[in-house]
C-alpha cells in the first residue's frame, strides 16, 4: 500500500512487516488515504483489522482489556494487515476509513472491547471497556474486516 506521506518518507510501504525497525518506533505519518499511521513493534501475532493497545514504548499489545489498560486512556491501533510476533510495521491510529473487526452495528454506535475476544470491537455495553472516538462505517461480524473511522485518536477508557 504505497501512499504519499507527510512528513514525506521516500519508499515508505505501510504494509511492510520487518524483523528490524526501518524507522524509529512511534513515528507517525499522515497518508494520502486520510489516515494517520504509527510505526510499532507488535508483541503478539496480529491479524488484519484487529484492535490493539499501544504502550508508552511503542509496543502494540494484542489484548485490549482492563488488565492492560488501567485507569489511564490508551491509544488503540488498528492493524491493516497480518503482522508477525516481535516484528515491526505500520498501524492505523486515526483516520476516516480503516479496517476494524467486531460484532457491531454501523453508524453512531458506541463500541467496546469484546469480552469474548479482546482484539475485536463489540456494541454490547456489557462487554469490557469503551472505545472512545471510534465509529464503525458498516455493521460487522466478529471476524469480518469492515471500515471504521475516528475523528481523533481512538482511545479505550473504563469510564463511559
Amino acid at each position: 500500500m504505497a501512499y504519499i506521506t507527510t512528513p514525506g518518507f521516500a519508499g515508505v510501504d505501510l504494509t511492510e512487516v520487518s524483523s528490524g525497525a526501518v524507522v524509529p518506533i512511534g513515528t507517525e505519518v499522515q497518508a494520502s488515504d486520510g489516515n494517520t499511521w504509527k510505526y510499532v513493534k507488535v508483541k503478539n501475532t496480529a491479524e488484519s483489522g484487529e484492535a490493539h493497545i499501544i504502550d508508552e514504548n511503542g509496543n502494540c499489545s494484542v489484548y485490549m482489556s482492563t488488565s492492560n489498560v488501567g485507569a489511564i486512556p490508551s491509544i488503540i491501533a488498528y492493524t491493516q494487515h497480518a503482522i508477525t510476533d516481535e516484528y515491526y510495521s505500520w498501524v492505523a491510529v486515526k483516520g476516516i476509513n480503516f479496517l476494524c473487526q467486531g460484532n457491531h452495528a454501523a453508524g453512531d454506535t458506541k463500541v467496546f472491547s469484546s469480552s469474548s475476544n479482546a482484539t475485536r470491537l463489540d456494541d454490547d455495553a456489557g462487554s469490557d471497556i469503551l472505545v472512545q472516538g471510534m465509529r464503525p462505517n458498516a455493521a460487522g461480524a466478529a471476524t469480518t474486516d469492515i471500515s471504521g473511522s475516528s475523528a481523533g485518536y481512538s482511545e479505550v477508557n473504563a469510564q463511559d
